[in-house]
């Protein structure tokens, strides 16, 4: 396997409810601008902002990504070499996971908006700050499997 082959990837975009919930919130000051400076200005105002919030919010959704050598997290990368294990975790053990009684040394990659589940991943590596990461994903078994 070639080192920058991917072999697992996963983009953490918002679920639906979160693009209504931020499209009612731009309504809300579109209304707002358009009641004082018209309805022309109000429309202006929902458009441009719409296109802004769904750009962010897709420019902003971090990707877990495995390579033959590395797993990137967001902005985080680490060699598969110090990967010591992986635990793909349900809805019910994930919540447990991420409770008052973790570990708070971790590296987390949390989006609550994209699913339930995810994974935890210990790390095997002196210079490391961080005992494990805990990462969301809608697919723990084949990140685990990935990374096996």
């Amino acid at each position: 396997m070639n080192g920058s082959e991917i072999v697992f990837r996963e983009r953490l975009t918002p679920r639906a409810y979160v693009y209504l919930v931020v499209e009612a919130l731009i309504a809300m000051v579109a209304v707002a601008y358009g009641a004082p400076f018209g309805a022309t200005v109000g429309w202006i105002v929902f458009i441009g902002a719409s296109i802004l919030a769904v750009w962010a919010l897709l420019a902003g959704s971090p990707v877990i990504e495995v390579t033959g050598t590395q797993l990137r997290a967001g902005a985080a990368m680490i060699d598969r070499r110090y990967v010591r294990s992986v635990e793909a975790l349900d809805a019910t053990d994930f919540r447990l996971a991420r409770g008052r009684d973790a570990d708070p040394r971790r590296f987390a990659l949390l989006r609550s908006w994209h699913c339930g589940s995810g994974a935890v991943i210990s790390i095997e590596d002196a210079d490391d700050p961080h005992p494990a990461w805990i990462l969301t994903t809608a697919r723990p078994v084949e990140l685990a499997a990935a990374l096996a």
